[in-house]
C-alpha cells in the first residue's frame, strides 16, 4: 500500500483480524482480507483523488459497498472509514451469510441517481 493509504490500511487491517479475516493481499492500492468461509473485506484507494477510498465486502462474484450496505441498514452517519469500519462489526452477523438477505434493497438502492 503506498504511503497515503498505510495509516487507514493499518485501521483496516485491525478491525478486519477482529473479526476473523487475515491480510490475503496489499498492493499500491487495493488490500484484501479474507476469512476461512470466502467471504473478503477490500479497501481499495483511489489512485487519482487521494484520499478517497471504497471499502466492500464480498463473497465469490458478490461485492457490496459498505457506504450503500449502511443505508441498506438504516445507518444514516457520515461514512467515515472509522464508521464504516464500526459498522462492519456491529452488523456482521447479518453481513456475511447467504444468500444475503439485503440484496434487493442493495440493488435498489444502488441504482438510485443521485
Amino acid at each position: 500500500m503506498i504511503k497515503e493509504y498505510q495509516q487507514l490500511l493499518d485501521e483496516v487491517g485491525m478491525i478486519a483480524l477482529s473479526l476473523g479475516f487475515n491480510k490475503t493481499h496489499d498492493s499500491d492500492y487495493q488490500a484484501l482480507f479474507s476469512n476461512d468461509s470466502g467471504w473478503f473485506i477490500s479497501f481499495e484507494g483511489e489512485r487519482y483523488f487521494r484520499p478517497a477510498f471504497e471499502l466492500s465486502i464480498g463473497k465469490d462474484d458478490l461485492k457490496f459497498s459498505v457506504r450503500l450496505l449502511m443505508a441498506v441498514f438504516d445507518v444514516n452517519d457520515k461514512p467515515s472509514l472509522s464508521r464504516q469500519l464500526e459498522f462492519l462489526g456491529e452488523k456482521y452477523n447479518d453481513l456475511f451469510i447467504l444468500p444475503p438477505p439485503y440484496i434487493s434493497e442493495y440493488e435498489r438502492i444502488d441504482s438510485v441517481d443521485i
